[in-house]
């Protein structure tokens, strides 16, 4: 009978899981909408993906279509600090950097290109490893400065945003993100830390993906 052998990468009880933990964030954070994804990093594999609010698929008619649609697909959104993997990755690619070096990280205040930078945790001089720690944009920015725009826009695709990440999905989002020649001077001390971007959640799994496996681009 079709459909008798067909086996999914979704696994019931990770995306159980996964629901459980978006119903109960919503309720913590007081959030309207919530979405995630459990993709494993060397195949490929999504073994969950979930968004809420959500509509149950026997009565999909009874719900507004915006609750019908992927959003994890196609949502776009501002990554902030999680996009801060790749000036991270970059400048230790390039040997800008190694854990060890100290940056000063200005007492938490600092204002390169025109617009005041805050660190939430303030901190002065402090190696690198203990800035990524403290997801201190401070350091973050000044990491860009030594990568320079060409090499921070090319590792940005190099971890696969701007693009769909998948042929197996439709109507996936690429995501915004500017063209170089559309950069403002602000720009290198927004991009580094997750501003001026948007994002899909499908892409930004993939890029952590990039992490978890030892530095290869995989497709979900």
């Amino acid at each position: 009978v079709g459909g008798d052998e067909l086996q999914l990468t979704l696994d019931v009880e990770i995306q159980h899981a996964l629901e459980k933990t978006l119903d109960q964030r919503m309720v913590d954070c007081n959030a309207k909408a919530a979405m995630g994804i459990l993709l494993d990093p060397y195949t490929g594999a999504i073994l969950a993906m979930a968004t809420r609010p959500a509509f149950d698929p026997n009565r999909y008619d009874e719900f507004p279509p915006e609750l019908r649609k992927n959003r994890a697909l196609i949502d776009v959104f501002e990554p902030g600090s999680s996009f801060k993997i790749v000036t991270a990755s970059a400048t230790l690619e390039h040997g800008l950097v190694t854990p060890d070096t100290m940056i000063d990280c200005e007492g938490g205040y600092y204002n390169p290109y025109g617009h005041l930078i805050k660190d939430v945790h303030k901190m002065g001089v402090a190696p690198f490893w203990k800035c990524f720690e403290e997801s201190s944009n401070i350091a973050m920015i000044k990491l860009a400065a030594k990568l320079g725009t060409d090499r921070l826009d090319h590792w940005i695709r190099r971890f696969g945003f701007t693009m769909p990440t998948s042929k197996d999905f439709q109507f996936e989002s690429t995501g915004l993100y500017p063209p170089m020649k559309k950069w403002s001077r602000l720009t290198m001390g927004s991009l580094p830390i997750g501003q001026e971007v948007a994002v899909t959640m499908v892409q930004l799994a993939r890029a952590f993906g990039v992490i978890c496996n030892g530095g290869y681009l995989i497709d979900p």
